[in-house]
Order: structure tokens, then sequence, then C-alpha cells
């Protein structure tokens, strides 16, 4: 089998710190997606031990970690939103802007709509995190619900403020500029999420000292 190139590495490396596929899936998207299924069987057998060896490795790094990953201290805010602020957030929501809206709206009706005070959703795609992981920029895209545009430009503005204010509360350093067709951006941003096999080390309680002068526990890098 031909070495895999840079744009292989790439897009491998970007399957594995993602965080959301088990190892079983990563090949299957890298070989049947990526590479569209046209390897020979031993160059599937040789690929998928590489990428054993990349999850092992990549596994062996994250059990090291403690304290939260920014995926978690992210959900932590997606949680708050969607339990308690009337937004549907949403993680890895599909590859394309469209499909991420078509899953976010399907949500928002699920929970009532505009008439249940559903006020929209937020959310990022899979392309969006490729991107976070090539240049520390997370990209969230928005919208609002609402039965014209005057409703939804007034869910806008009930919305963005809570959103914000629950990312920056986890200190992911949110802005927006105010201009409806602008993203959110999450910057400057190092993703880390651990792989499903890996279980999130107990961050210790806090002794007498750390709660006076701060933390000093190590955090995922």
């Amino acid at each position: 089998m031909a070495p895999l190139d840079d744009d292989d590495d790439r897009v491998l490396d970007h399957l594995i710190n993602g965080g959301f596929l088990s190892a079983d899936e990563i090949k299957s998207t890298f070989l049947d997606e990526f590479l569209d299924g046209a390897v020979t069987e031993a160059d599937r057998a040789e690929i998928g031990a590489e990428v054993d060896r990349r999850v092992a490795a990549a596994e062996e790094l994250q059990r090291k970690w403690t304290g939260a990953t920014t995926y978690d201290r992210l959900e932590r805010a997606f949680a708050r939103l969607n339990r308690s602020d009337q937004v549907v957030a949403m993680h890895n929501a599909g590859f394309t802007r469209e499909a991420a809206m078509e899953l976010v709206a399907a949500e928002c009706k699920e929970r009532g709509g505009s008439r249940a005070g559903i006020l929209g959703g937020v959310y990022y795609t899979e392309q969006d995190l490729e991107t976070a992981l090539d240049t520390r920029v997370l990209r969230l895209g928005y919208f609002a619900i609402g039965p014209d545009a005057a409703a939804c430009d007034a869910g806008i503005a009930k919305m963005m403020p809570k959103v914000l204010s629950r990312l920056i509360a986890e200190d992911l350093p949110a802005a927006w500029n105010g201009d409806q067709t602008s993203k959110i951006d999450i910057t400057p941003l190092d993703w880390t999420k651990r792989l499903p096999t890996i279980e999130a080390t107990p961050t210790p309680r806090p002794n007498l000292l750390s709660r006076l002068f701060g933390s000093t526990t190590p955090t995922p890098s």
C-alpha cells in the first residue's frame, strides 16, 4: 500500500481528534466515505491497523487528562441552553449547514416550536469542527423560529444574549458582531474531546489552598 499522503493524514487526525467516533466508526468513515471504498482488502487491513495504532495512542494520551475538556465545557453550556433558555443546542449536527438546520429545526418542532416558547437553535457541523481543529476557531450557526421575519428578528434579539452568556460562563471566548448573517466565533479554541472509550478522570475536590489561590489541576492540552 502507498503511504497515506498529507491530505489522508489530516482527515484521519480530524476523525480521531474530533472525539465523536469509535475506532470502528473511524475506519468505516475513512475507508468507505473518504477513500470511497477504492482500496484492496490488503490495503483495508493495513489502514485498519494504522487507525487502531493511532486511536490507541490518542487513548493513552487522553487517559492522562484531568478536568474538563473543551467539549465538556461546551456541553455544559448547551445543556443549560436546552434545559433553561428555550434554545435547541446541538453538537456535531450533520456535515453541512443545510443538514444541521434540518436536524435542529426538527428538534425545535419536536419540542413544540415557537408556541412552546422555543426561540430557535444553535449548532456546529462536522465541517465547523474540522475547521476548528485546523484554525482554533469554532463557528456556531444559529437561527430563530417564528411565524414571520419580525418574530424571528425578535427571537434572535432574545436568544443571542442567552447563548453568549452561557458560553462565556464556561470560559469559552465567544463573540458575535451583531450581524445576523455572521456566525458566533469561539476563538482561540484548542478543541479537546475524549474518545468514546475514555471516561473522564474525576476532578479532585478543591482543598483550602486551591480555593484561596486558584486550582493547579492540569487540563487537557
